[in-house]
C-alpha cells in the first residue's frame, strides 16, 4: 500500500471502513490513507512525543453479538472466568476457568491450592467476590451496582477461600458511585499489609443541557467560567475563542475540534508517552483524555464502546481505565511489579481483558466483573508484544518479537494455538 515514506520508524496502525491510520516515531505523526492504494495520504496529528498504539472508537468496530456466558436471568454459568471457544462442532461456546492460584477439582469446581503466592507482583485491582469451592456450572451474578459501597477483601497465602463482605454506604452522586476496597493480605510469615483502593463508577445521564464548555472542562485543566462568556470555549494554552466544532482552527492546538468536545462517535484513541488523546478522524482535533503524568509511559490502549470506558498499559505498572468524560483519577484494573504490560485488547461481549507481558513472556487474561484472572499461554512465548481479539469467533491474535518473528492464533481459552 505504502512503499515511500520520509519517516523512518512506522510503529502501530488500524484499519477501519476505507482508510489505515498509523503512527510515526520518526515525524512525531499520525497519518492516515486509503487502505487500497494508500492514496490520500495526509497528516492528522503531528505534534505527538513518540506516538504508540492506535485504537478507532466506533460501534462498528464492536458489533453486538450474544454472550454464551450468560444465562437468561444475566448470571454466569462459570464463578471466577468464562472464555470464549472457537466454533466446534456438538460443544458449547464457551469454556470455565480457574483462576491463577486455583486448580479444577474433578472437573467440577475451582479450589484454592496451598502454595506460596507472590501477591505483591501481581494482583487484580479489582474487588474479589466470594468464592469457595463452588461449583463450576454453578452461576453467579456478573450484574452491575449502581449503589455506593464498601468491600473488604481477605487473602490468606496458606488458606483456601477468598471473601468479600459488602456495606452499603449512602449514595454519593447522582452522576456517580464509588465503591472502597479494603485489601488485607497474611503473609504466610505472619505479616500483614492492608491497602485501600477507591473506585468511581460514573452513572452517565446523557443530558443533553450540558454544554461544550462542561463537557471539555472534565477533559482538560481549564474550569468552566473562566471565559468572558459561556459560549466561549478555553484553549489548552488558556486562549478563549469562539466558533467551536465549525472544522475551523480557533485554538492553535485544535482542542476546539476535539471528538469529545464535538460529541462525534468515531475517533481515535493515541497514546503517547504519559498521555492518551482522543483525535479526530474528520479534522485532525484532538482532546486528552488521559493527562500526562510524571512515571507513566504508556504502550497500547483499547476500550469499550458501549461503556465509554478505555483500558491502557502502562508499561511497568500495570493496566488502568478511566471513563471518556470522567475527571476522577485513572482506575487501578491490574498492577504487579517485575514484569512489562504490553499489548492489550478488550473482549467487549464477555467481559474480559487480555494483555501480554513482554518480560513475564506470557499472555494472560482478566474477568472484568469480579477481577478474577489466570495466564492462558506461558509456553513457547519469548517477547509477546501486540494482541487483538476476535470474541466473536473465540479467536486471539498476537505478535511474537523474538527472532525469529511470529505472528499467530489461539483460541480465547488458550488451545488451538497455530
Amino acid at each position: 500500500i505504502i512503499t515511500e515514506h520520509p519517516g523512518s520508524h512506522l510503529f502501530s496502525l488500524e484499519v477501519f471502513e476505507d482508510n489505515v491510520y498509523f503512527t510515526d516515531w520518526e515525524m512525531f505523526s499520525l497519518y492516515g490513507t486509503s487502505k487500497f492504494n494508500g492514496s490520500d495520504k495526509h497528516v492528522l496529528s503531528d505534534d505527538f512525543f513518540m506516538p504508540m498504539d492506535v485504537a478507532v472508537v466506533h460501534p462498528l468496530k464492536q458489533m453486538k453479538a450474544k454472550n454464551y456466558c450468560l444465562d437468561q436471568t444475566g448470571r454466569s454459568y462459570c464463578p471466577q472466568l468464562c472464555l470464549p471457544v472457537p466454533p466446534r462442532a456438538g460443544n458449547k461456546n464457551y469454556t470455565c476457568a480457574c483462576a491463577d492460584g486455583y486448580l479444577e477439582e474433578e472437573g467440577q469446581s475451582c479450589v484454592a491450592v496451598e502454595q506460596e503466592l507472590d501477591i505483591e507482583t501481581k494482583m487484580s485491582s479489582l474487588p474479589m467476590e466470594k468464592i469457595t469451592s463452588t461449583m463450576v456450572t454453578s452461576p453467579t451474578t456478573e450484574t452491575d451496582t449502581t449503589a455506593s459501597k464498601a468491600v473488604t477483601v481477605q487473602t490468606t497465602i496458606t488458606t483456601t477461600t477468598t471473601t468479600t463482605e459488602t456495606t452499603s454506604l449512602p449514595p454519593s452522586s447522582p452522576l456517580s458511585s464509588t465503591e472502597t476496597v479494603l485489601t488485607t493480605t497474611t503473609h504466610s510469615n505472619g505479616e500483614v499489609e492492608s491497602n485501600k483502593l477507591e473506585e468511581t463508577q460514573f452513572n452517565i445521564t446523557g443530558d443533553e443541557h450540558i454544554n461544550i464548555i462542561q463537557k471539555h472542562e472534565i477533559l482538560s485543566d481549564s474550569t468552566a467560567g473562566e471565559c468572558g462568556s459561556p459560549d466561549q470555549f478555553m484553549c489548552a494554552d488558556g486562549s478563549c475563542v469562539e466558533g467551536v466544532c465549525d472544522g475551523q482552527m480557533n485554538c492553535s492546538d485544535w482542542t476546539d475540534e476535539g471528538p469529545i468536545v464535538c460529541d462525534e462517535d468515531e475517533f481515535l484513541l493515541i497514546p503517547s508517552s504519559s498521555e492518551v488523546r482522543a483525535v479526530s478522524m474528520k479534522t485532525g482535533g484532538h482532546n486528552v483524555v488521559v493527562k500526562p503524568e510524571g512515571g507513566r509511559n504508556i504502550i497500547t490502549v483499547d476500550s469499550d464502546v458501549q461503556t465509554e470506558t478505555i483500558y491502557w498499559t502502562d508499561q511497568f505498572r500495570g493496566i488502568y481505565s478511566r471513563h471518556l468524560r470522567s475527571k476522577e483519577p485513572p482506575t487501578e484494573v491490574f498492577v504487579g511489579k517485575n514484569s512489562t504490560f504490553d499489548g492489550l485488547a478488550v473482549d467487549w461481549i464477555h467481559h474480559n481483558i487480555y494483555w501480554t507481558e513482554t518480560m513475564g513472556e506470557a499472555i494472560c487474561v482478566m474477568n472484568l466483573r469480579n477481577g478474577r484472572w489466570r495466564t492462558l499461554i506461558k509456553e513457547d512465548l519469548k517477547r509477546p508484544f501486540a494482541i487483538a481479539l476476535d470474541p466473536i469467533d473465540g479467536w486471539v491474535y498476537f505478535a511474537d518479537w523474538a527472532y525469529p518473528a511470529s505472528i499467530e492464533r489461539v483460541g480465547m481459552d488458550g488451545w488451538e494455538r497455530r
